[in-house]
């Protein structure tokens, strides 16, 4: 199997839990502040979705979808610079069902971004975080490594309120 493939399904998967674990929070569950240092689902999830549409766009040079498809005035989201705050990471409102979609546009382009690469691609070097890494390490490793990071905080979020965590 080609290292694009291998990503292709592994990127599936962790959309599909990343959406299993939204799939049945109503917008108390996605606001509420559990204590600590921790933010909101929604917050959380947010900021994983809003990641992976930055990272595809930095490695291919074209603007996020969030800016080019509107979504700020769809989802009623209109701060994002601020997201690695606490303040945000617990107070953050969405229009949770219209962030979906984006979510779904930004799943979508990974695997057509992922469904593109040649096997050079994968190898290609490019500066990121500060550093040379190569393409595959980026995406392959690193995103695929963040999304699963916050889906295991999304969980913890969701047994702090007395709900199932993840979705199996």
């Amino acid at each position: 199997m080609r290292a694009q493939d291998l990503m292709r399904v592994q990127y599936e998967q962790v959309h599909n839990v990343m959406e299993g674990m939204v799939a049945d929070c109503d917008a108390e569950t996605l606001t509420k502040v559990v204590g600590g240092n921790i933010g909101t689902i929604g917050a959380i999830y947010a900021h994983a979705v809003f990641d992976e549409d930055g990272w595809i766009a930095g490695v291919t040079g074209n603007p996020t979808l969030w800016e080019s498809g509107g979504w700020s005035a769809q989802t009623g989201l209109e701060e994002i610079s601020g997201r690695q705050s606490q303040e945000w990471a617990q107070s953050v409102t969405y229009d949770v069902a219209k962030f979906r979609e984006y979510a779904q546009a930004v799943y979508a382009q990974t695997d057509e971004f992922l469904a593109g690469l040649s096997d050079e691609d994968v190898d290609r070097e490019i500066e990121a975080f500060g550093g040379k890494t190569t393409i595959g390490r980026h995406v392959g490793s690193l995103g695929l490594w963040h999304v699963m990071t916050h889906q295991g905080e999304m969980a913890a979020v969701k047994g702090a309120q007395g709900l199932k965590g993840l979705p199996f």
